[in-house]
């Protein structure tokens, strides 16, 4: 269960917030029609590509090999990037009509990678503090009752 929760998190998130987003430029901006929904898909579309240019362009490493427990904290703090991504869509439905709904997709979007990116950071730099997460092999010897030399406390 803790894998299928680890593994999907970050996407049922991002479902989640784009959902959200598009009921709360509906609710409103009154039911849209084809043209706004394909706006606002090309709005949310976009934010993946403009986002895309900017980071994956830049950092062309070898893909990160992210360890359990980072994953797993990370997924438990997908909360906070649901959280922003409808905050983000709620402000952003309010702007006036054509903007609102490519704006609340492109909006969702981009805070809702940018949040879980933070996210993933804020994982790595608790996973060197806590043992949540990690697994049980790994947790004597870094668990609360290990001194900073690695021998057990006393």
């Amino acid at each position: 269960m803790r894998t299928a929760l680890r593994d999907n998190a970050t996407a049922y998130g991002f479902s989640l917030s784009i959902t959200a987003a598009y009921g709360l430029a509906s609710a409103l901006r009154g039911p849209g029609g084809a043209l706004e929904t394909v706006l606002f898909a090309l709005g949310a579309a976009g934010a993946f590509v403009l986002l895309s240019v900017c980071f994956l362009g830049r950092f062309r490493r070898s893909p990160l090999n992210e360890g359990d427990q980072v994953l797993t904290l990370s997924g438990g703090f997908d909360f906070v990037s649901v959280a922003v991504a409808v905050s983000v869509a709620f402000g952003l439905a309010h702007l006036p009509e054509p903007w609102a709904r490519p704006l609340t997709g492109l909006g969702t979007v981009m805070a809702y990678l940018l949040v879980a990116g933070l996210d993933v950071v804020l994982s790595r730099l608790l996973s060197r503090r806590t043992s949540f997460g990690r697994p049980r092999e790994e947790r004597g010897s870094r668990g609360p009752a290990a001194g900073e030399d690695g021998r057990a406390g006393e």
